[in-house]
């Protein structure tokens, strides 16, 4: 069985990785658990090598790259507000760290490397594709755009940069836009949007592991790519993503806030049509999160253990 290593692999996206390819490949995870995370994961780790270590530590990295077939660097500090509270760990995290591996690898592994469209920055709401030209301005959005660059020049590489990430992961992040809103609506009954006229777009976190998938199987024709991976049913605004979940809780009240603003001023329409025209497609909708989101914050439960979006 070939060997997958996942740097960060107990963060959000890693752990949801973990879940979707545990059965297919032998799993190496790298993390430093920087969240103190691994009680509320380490029933995932069952059958998994687990390395408790910094990728900053290239002596760690080493026998490790070598080892596997297929790299994943998700490994990062992630979001604009954290980076910019950190900025020197957030340049050694987020580009030396992918550099280094990326000097340490081999030319016949497999690398799949997670951007952020966030690097769009502020489009005025028109369409964006991958030969979009990249304005971010946020320090983590820059430093995500170069380690792109830097990781399309290694032969065996692929490119996603990912929309707004939504739905349950065994290491939840409650931050991102969908999942912060619906848990505002459970816990809090409202929801406050601001900058509501702003467009976003969206992709669950299975179809990003689906994605991620689909590149290693497909390496051949996406090898020196970027592909933006979102659902493009779900390019809509702040204000009507509140309006989508209100469907599903009777008379919540979606206030608009005036006083208040997103320091990483993000307005774009995302385009995946290249990566749908090689016959990948979402398979799950901005409703099937919500639903999912809302029974996880309403009963507490692992929502996959208990038949809700059971089918990975």
């Amino acid at each position: 069985m070939k060997k997958l290593l996942i740097t960060g692999g107990l963060g959000y996206i890693g752990t949801a990785m973990i879940r979707h390819f545990r059965n297919k490949y032998d799993i190496i995870v790298v993390d430093s658990l920087r969240y103190n995370q691994y009680k509320a994961v380490y029933p995932i780790l069952d059958g998994i090598e687990f390395v408790h270590g910094d990728v900053r530590d290239s002596s760690l990295l080493a026998p490790l790259v070598e080892s596997a077939d297929i790299i994943f660097p998700l490994a990062a500090l992630v979001g604009a507000p954290l980076c910019e509270k950190c900025p020197t760990e957030c340049l050694e995290v987020n580009l030396r760290a992918v550099e280094d591996l990326l000097k340490l690898a081999q030319h016949d592994q497999i690398i799949v490397f997670p951007n952020t469209n966030s690097g769009y920055g502020d489009a005025g709401g028109k369409l964006c594709t991958e030969e979009t030209p990249l304005k971010a301005i946020s320090l983590y959005g820059d430093t995500k755009d170069r380690a792109e660059q830097a990781v399309l020049k290694y032969h065996n590489s692929v490119v996603f940069r990912l929309a707004t990430v939504f739905g349950y992961a065994p290491r939840m992040r409650t931050d991102l836009l969908v999942n912060t809103l619906v848990k505002d609506a459970v816990y809090m009954g409202g929801i406050t949007v601001f900058d509501d006229a702003y467009m976003r777009n969206y992709i669950h976190i299975k179809d990003i592991c689906r994605a991620f998938d689909f590149a290693v199987e497909s390496i051949d024709n996406m090898r020196g790519q970027v592909y933006n991976l979102g659902n493009d049913k779900v390019n809509m605004t702040k204000g009507d993503l509140a309006l989508t979940i209100r469907k599903y809780i009777p008379y919540l009240p979606v206030v608009t806030s005036l006083n208040k603003t997103d320091p990483d001023k993000r307005n774009y329409l995302v385009s995946s049509a290249k990566l749908y025209g090689l016959g990948w497609k979402p398979k799950y909708s901005l409703d099937d999160g919500i639903e999912e989101l809302i029974h996880y914050y309403k009963h507490g439960y692992d929502p996959l253990q208990q038949g809700i979006m059971s089918n990975v």
